[in-house]
């Protein structure tokens, strides 16, 4: 499983990294010959100051023969914004599964 990812403003720890990678593989699994995911995980402050700072996370899934599948998210935790978007993702390959399975059995 080819993972590539990317840290704005702050380091990408290892356990940041095998988090995401445990998060994301899940949803990987599921699908055959899917060509890759790149990660960007940003830290930045959106908005007025007194909002707080917030954790964002861009996942972008390349399946074969389809239009890549893409999930944002952003949360004040940056675990939680993975997990966020690793659901998104994981709903978007069942979603992605279920159409594609449906052409097989009517042969198209």
């Amino acid at each position: 499983m080819e993972i590539q990812h990317t840290a704005k403003d702050f380091e990408l720890t290892d356990a940041i990294r095998g988090y995401a990678e445990e998060k994301f593989g899940k949803a990987c699994s599921q699908l055959d010959g899917f060509s890759g995911i790149r990660l960007h995980l940003t830290y930045e402050q959106i908005g007025h100051s007194n909002h707080g700072d917030n954790q964002g996370c861009t996942a972008v899934l390349f399946v074969p023969n389809s239009e890549p599948l893409k999930a944002e998210e952003a949360t004040s935790d940056l675990y939680a914004t993975i997990d966020a978007a690793a659901k998104d993702i994981e709903r978007q390959v069942r979603r992605y599964r279920e159409k594609h399975i449906e052409r097989q059995q009517r042969g198209g």
